[in-house]
């Protein structure tokens, strides 16, 4: 496979946000990539999942390397290009994050959660605060969920 580099910038190597990374609504999301040499100054853009040309991005320039991004609820993809005296090089790869709408309090549990001592069924409700066909639930014993006892899906009740 062939590379081929427009002005002999190289592209920025993307830091932060991760492939998949998911904030909670109202979050400033820090975009971060490494410097690259003989860069002037960058471009990012960052648009809606759904418009993978990079139709109607949000975008600008930067002579940092990160900017800060606040958006609503969705999936975004991003990607960042140098720009050198001769011109702009090619952009980075093409990464995505997530904006949730819900917030992770509204899981509703009848039992008091902070006392440790969570029982292994038990019955639950999830207000949803936006209108939603279905939503998947993971409830485990630790915060990373990696062994998790329940996962479904549901309907939420909306309110």
């Amino acid at each position: 496979m062939a590379q081929i580099t427009v002005s002999g910038l190289d592209f920025p190597r993307l830091k932060t946000p991760t492939a998949g990374t998911i904030f909670e609504k109202g979050t400033d999301v820090q975009i971060a990539f490494d410097a690259v040499d003989g860069a002037t100054g960058y471009d990012f853009q960052v648009v809606a999942s759904t418009d993978a040309a990079f139709h109607a991005d949000y975008g600008g320039s930067t002579g940092a390397t990160n900017f800060t991004f606040r958006a609503s609820a969705g999936i975004y993809n991003y990607r960042v290009r140098a720009k050198g005296t001769a011109g702009p090089g090619p952009w980075s790869e093409v990464r995505h994050f997530s904006i949730n709408p819900a917030p992770a309090d509204r899981l509703m549990l009848p039992f008091d959660a902070s006392s440790g001592a969570v029982p292994r069924s038990f019955p639950f409700r999830y207000e949803g605060l936006t209108l939603a066909a279905k939503i998947r639930v993971t409830i485990a014993e630790k915060e990373a969920i990696d062994a998790p006892f329940l996962t479904g899906r549901m309907s939420p009740t909306c309110k």
